[in-house]
């Protein structure tokens, strides 16, 4: 299970006082907890894929999917064949991660891009963080909304909807959102929303990542060192702003 937490907290804190260190865990992002986030190892594909659907092994290394229209699209390629022939009106040629990306049918066929995240702290917090952006189907006509439904565990958030006009897309835009681990492992998982069903929404993901950020007590230790060190220099200062000893 995962709980939700507010937005973000600062990463990072040390207060030092007279005889006193307020300190925090400084968090730095060690090693990286996902596997293959920015799509780049594909074995040896060389054009876009249909990614396995309900297969043990995956032809995207570390990741499988529910999904019965996900692929990996290589860049540039998005409009001109997918796979099966599908394609895109148009498309961000790449993502600000650069190199490959996922597509994902949000209105038919729908199912979750997941892995296993392992080495998770309990009761830390992490931001799962990733771009998204959208496009429709080629031969199909009408506005589009387009999101992911993001799970870590047992919790879900939603990403910011996107707004797509008949044959055209959205570019990508980074997304961040806030859980807190209860477990040592989770399953992260992605699900391509869309409406409306019937003129097929599809949804772009990539640079995928988990980090750690501090915990909310860190916010704590920090506004009690900055005030006791403004406490300290008020107390030390002589009255009427005189140095003392001029």
């Amino acid at each position: 299970m995962i709980r939700i937490i507010a937005p973000r907290l600062l990463k990072t804190a040390a207060i030092v006082l007279p005889g006193v260190l307020l300190s925090a865990p400084v968090i730095a992002q060690a090693a990286q907890l996902v596997t293959n986030g920015s799509f780049e190892n594909v074995g040896s594909a060389t054009n876009s894929f249909q990614i396995n659907q309900n297969t043990p092994t995956s032809n995207l290394p570390g990741w499988t999917t529910t999904s019965g229209y996900s692929f990996l699209v290589f860049p540039g390629q998005a409009t001109v064949n997918l796979g099966n022939g599908i394609q895109l009106y148009t498309f961000p040629s790449t993502s600000p991660d650069g190199g490959n990306f996922v597509l994902q049918d949000g209105g038919y066929s729908t199912g979750t891009l997941k892995q296993t995240i392992s080495g998770l702290t309990v009761g830390m917090a992490y931001d799962v963080n990733f771009y998204q952006a959208s496009g429709q189907q080629n031969g199909y006509s009408g506005d589009t909304t387009e999101w992911w439904d993001v799970s870590l565990g047992g919790s879900m958030l939603q990403s910011a909807v996107m707004t797509t006009p008949s044959h055209g897309s959205v570019g990508w835009e980074a997304q961040s959102l806030s859980f807190v681990a209860t477990a040592t492992s989770e399953v992260l998982g992605f699900l391509a929303q869309g409406t409306p069903t019937g003129v097929p929404p599809f949804v772009g993901l990539d640079g995928v990542s988990v980090v750690a950020v501090a915990e909310p007590t860190t916010i704590t230790l920090v506004v009690v060192g900055l005030l006791g060190l403004a406490a300290v220099r008020r107390r030390g200062r002589p009255a009427g702003g005189t140095p003392a000893g001029a």
